[in-house]
Formats: structure tokens, sequence, C-alpha cells
């Protein structure tokens, strides 16, 4: 199997060329689609976000006790763009829902749909369609990566994957992969993964499509390993609010269309991918 990456929104390489062809009907308006007037919703309030603390570059970590990544990003600069100041707190996701809970922050940033966040948490309208949202963040991929001449292809089993399965510590697949029974080692960096795939030559490793990307340029790790055509899950990622936020409906909606037109805007989009 020739070495392959999954790269269609689910790689950010591939969101650009697709912005790149809506670029023009993307350009900011003076009103949404659905009749939200966003001049009517920037009032300069501030926004009290809670940031999952998890170490999953490019997308989400902790950096010094801050919150970054590109989901950070994005939110940030909808919320500015939509007239709101931003205090961005970085905790492990179950404090962030307790936050959320009991009113001590208006919203997450970078969750999945789940029907136990969702009794707490407000997601976009159709979020718990298993379908590319239009209101995510982003769309990710998380591909396995295999040591080359294995043989193995994914044919949607979780169970079957190359045992020690190796995965990025706080990576969001973890949970999946341990109840499935399988033996997985959690490493602190990506690189740290593939050279363990490199030296041990079993096994597999599981990762997002721009990581992959990024380390199978390494002429270290170029011609060693085969990348499954098949994504182990690719899931939309959002900003939810809290419930019991005292955002209004047309605050919540501006900043949704906020995150959907810069996450559209090619000239943002380079500039965000370039910092990783």
């Amino acid at each position: 199997m020739a070495a392959t990456t999954v790269m269609n929104d689910r790689s950010i390489r591939s969101v650009i060329r697709i912005m790149l062809l809506c670029a023009v009907i993307c350009l900011p308006t003076a009103g949404y689609a659905d009749g939200t007037d966003k001049t009517s919703v920037a009032t300069g309030k501030t926004l009290r976000l809670c940031c999952p603390d998890e170490q999953w570059y490019p997308f989400l970590y902790n950096e010094d006790g801050v919150g970054k990544g590109m989901l950070v990003d994005i939110v940030k600069k909808a919320c500015e763009s939509a007239g709101f100041r931003v205090e961005i707190e970085i905790f492990p996701i179950n404090r962030c829902l307790r936050m959320a809970e009991y009113e001590k922050a208006d919203g997450i940033i970078g969750l999945p749909y789940d029907k136990k966040y969702a009794t707490v948490v407000e997601y976009p309208s159709g979020s718990q369609s298993a379908a590319e949202s239009v209101w995510r963040i982003l769309q990710i991929d998380e591909v396995i990566i295999t040591y080359r001449g294995s043989g193995y292809e994914y044919a949607g089993n979780s169970r079957t994957l190359p045992e020690p399965v190796r995965v990025l510590q706080g990576s969001p697949v973890t949970s999946e992969l341990r109840q499935a029974d399988l033996n997985v080692e959690e490493l602190s960096t990506s690189r740290q993964l593939l050279s363990k795939l490199a030296h041990d030559k079993n096994g597999s490793v599981v990762t997002n499509t721009v990581s992959a990307e990024q380390y199978l340029k390494d002429e270290s790790f170029s011609d060693s390993f085969d990348i499954d055509p098949v994504p182990l899950r690719s899931s939309s990622y959002y900003l939810a609010f809290s419930w019991k936020s005292e955002l209004s409906r047309e605050e919540r909606a501006a900043i949704w269309h906020e995150v959907r037109r810069w996450r559209q805007s090619y000239a943002f989009m380079l500039k965000v991918f370039s910092q990783y």
C-alpha cells in the first residue's frame, strides 16, 4: 500500500485549497443568511471560554499554562470580529464542563459532539449528525500509520489495529482505543511515536493528518511508513456555549457565523497554518 494522506478539510492544506474556490462567495456582509444582523450583537462583552487541557498539537495544547493551537486561534478571531473581548482559561475537560454548568464559563473550545456534554453546553444546530458540520471550527481526522510492508489495511474495526497502538498523551482518541481493549502506548510527541514505530517495526501509530504529513516529509521517516487511506475517525470540533451563559441566541449565532466565515478565509487560514 503506497503511503497516502487523507486530505480534505481534515488536513488543513486541503482546507486551504478548498477555500481558494470559495473565497469570493465567502466575503463578509452586513448580515447573515439566516437574518441575524451581526452589527446588532457587537456589544463589547467579555466572553469567558474554557480550553480543554490536552496536548494535541497543532490543534489544541497547553503551553506554559496557556491554551494554544489552531482551534483556539480560529475561535479568538471569530469572537473578536463579532465584537467580544475574550478570556481563555485552560483546564481538564471535566472542570471545563463544571465551569459551564455553574456559570463560570460562557463556552468551551474544541468539543466534538457528545450527548453527555450536550446536557451542559449548546452545540450549533445539526451537530449531532455524523456528517461534516458547516458550523465546525475544524474537521479533524485521525489516521493509522504502520511500518511499511506490514500489509495491514483498516476495514473499519478498531480492534484489528496492530498493537501496541501508539498515541499522543491526551489525544481524544485514546479512550476509544482503550475501550476496544487495545494495548495503548502514550508518548509526548509525534516524533517519539514514529521513532518508536521505526525502531520496533511493529504496532501502529494513530495521529491527526496534519502531524502525519509534516513528519512523513522528514527524510528519516519518509520511506519507512504507510498511512492507511481510511481514517480511524473523522470528527467536527465545535465552540459550544453553556446553556446558562447570558449570551443571547443572536449573539451565539453571530459567533458561530464568524467561526464559519474565518474558517473559510483563505488568507486567515494560511496565516494560522503557517504558525505550526
